[in-house]
């Protein structure tokens, strides 16, 4: 039931029949916790169906641990608590350094599951892990109820540098490669290139579409020369 992360609640049925019961309880407790600590102040009801004793604490202790089961805390108060725990018990030093908790909050409910970001958290040991979740079971009264605990690191969002820009990242243009093995070539005149508009005809103001028209001229003597006179045709 642990691993599958519920709640537990011993019952302890046909009391009526043992013998010394105080005695025998105060043995199974100690019991239990010395095989379960996960499970630490999982409450235990002895009853007897026979004689009614105890009947009437049954259900009441299965509602409470069902509550504990789906118990949230605020992320505030585990704050709180983990500056008292580290205070009260530091964790021990790992090759010279050590391990520092930063911050801690709640995932999820049923079971209670929470996570610690820590420094060096793979190097955080076992048993200061253990020692929070007891912390925490006690503290905030889940006695019987698993708590889960994940250690992690905090992660740097500027560790890799401009790599994680919260903006466009924008590249420089690219050369045009010219077609050919020659590399780049000069353009020819006369060819028009490739998407190019033709250009459109100027009108003028003052001959119209097409441009002026060329006035004709009068041929003009050369200077210091004579045309010379037909001869006639007429008869005498």
């Amino acid at each position: 039931m642990e691993r599958e992360g519920r709640a537990l609640v011993f019952v302890l049925a046909k009391w009526d029949l043992v013998e010394d019961p105080q005695e025998r309880l105060k043995e199974l407790q100690e019991e239990v916790s010395r095989k379960l600590p996960q499970v630490r102040g999982a409450p235990m009801i002895a009853l007897s169906a026979e004689t009614g004793r105890n009947i009437d604490r049954l259900m009441p202790a299965v509602f409470k641990a069902h509550t504990d089961w789906s118990t949230k805390v605020k992320t505030r108060d585990l704050n709180d608590w983990l500056a008292m725990a580290v205070q009260r018990h530091p964790p021990p030093a790992v090759n010279g350094r050590r391990v520092r908790p930063k911050y801690i909050a709640q995932t999820k409910a049923r079971p209670p599951t929470f996570v610690l970001f820590a420094s060096r958290a793979s190097q955080l040991p076992d048993s200061y892990r253990r020692y929070l979740i007891h912390s925490i079971r006690e503290s905030f009264d889940l006695p019987g109820v698993p708590v889960r605990l994940t250690v992690k690191s905090g992660a740097n969002p500027y560790a890799d540098g401009e790599a994680r820009s919260s903006g466009p990242s924008r590249t420089a243009p690219r050369k045009v490669k010219a077609a050919g093995k020659g590399g780049n070539k000069k353009p020819t005149l006369g060819k028009k290139p490739a998407g190019a508009k033709p250009a459109k005809p100027v009108r003028s103001k003052s001959s119209g579409f097409g441009g002026s028209k060329a006035k004709p001229t009068r041929a003009r003597p050369v200077s210091g020369r004579k045309t010379p006179a037909r001869p006639s045709t007429r008869r005498s």
